[in-house]
């Protein structure tokens, strides 16, 4: 299913966690610390704009530690 990629969850729920367990998905967690910026108050644009924004300050620091990796 997901055969050499590396999967990292941008949080630090439990939930999250045990869902991602539960589908047999191995992880890493790094939560994101970045300054949420809310720019729409449209549910579904506020919950892919609020994602984006996490997944980016995670991967920007994996990847200033991890600069032999390939991506």
């Amino acid at each position: 299913m997901l055969d050499g990629v590396k999967v990292i969850l941008a949080s630090a729920s439990p939930r999250r966690t045990e869902l991602l367990t539960q589908a047999g998905i191995s992880h890493e967690i790094i939560k994101s610390t970045c300054e949420e910026t809310i720019t729409t108050n449209v549910p579904e644009e506020l919950v892919m704009d609020l994602s984006a924004q996490k997944a980016e300050d995670v991967f920007l620091r994996y990847l200033s530690s991890h600069e032999e990796d390939d991506f």
